[in-house]
């Protein structure tokens, strides 16, 4: 099966949606305390397959995906090679992407799921993530060996507050990948 994953060309993508888009790689120290102690429990898993985890640049992508002005993550699990036990998160489904949106309590994951790429596409204000399924679990009558698209989108409530609290968190010293 070819590697179906576009998100790949990141510079491209990113650079096509212009300013509040940063590659977690550049903001690595930075990641907010969720997502970074997401990574540590990740890193552990590889550690418990039998395998020596790298955290690289395509794990954590930073986006304003809901207009709010505050950036929220995509995490791809893709993106940690696990060197010894290579299919310790992805497989035929592809592998677990998780959406991570601001709020005023931190970061915490309004959609994940496993893909086996994913895309982002702007709209106005807002950023949708464009993800490619497997063929079991896309609609009845997709053929095996064939993919999906499914658009998500996360809208900021009308009225909300912008959040807070993740400018904080990653300000903590602690919140450095592993």
């Amino acid at each position: 099966m070819p590697n179906a994953r576009p998100i790949r060309a990141a510079a491209l993508a990113l650079a096509a949606i212009g300013p509040g888009v940063a590659p977690a790689a550049a903001q690595a120290p930075n990641l907010p305390t969720a997502i970074a102690a997401f990574a540590g429990e990740q890193s552990a898993q590889c550690v418990a397959a039998g395998g020596t985890p790298r955290i690289g640049p395509a794990f954590a992508t930073g986006v304003d995906l809901d207009g709010d002005g505050a950036l929220d993550y995509i995490v791809d699990l893709a993106g940690i090679e696990c060197a010894n036990a290579w299919s310790a998160f992805c497989g035929s489904a592809g592998c677990p992407v998780s959406v991570w949106i601001a709020g005023p309590q931190g970061h915490a994951v309004q959609w994940r799921d496993h893909v086996q790429g994913w895309t982002l596409d702007p709209l106005g204000d807002e950023v949708a993530v464009v993800v490619e399924r497997a063929a079991v679990a896309c609609p009845e009558g997709t053929q095996a060996g064939d993919t999906c698209s499914e658009r998500l989108t996360f809208a900021a409530a009308p009225g909300s507050p912008p959040p807070a609290a993740p400018a904080a968190e990653a300000q903590d010293p602690a919140a450095a990948a592993p």
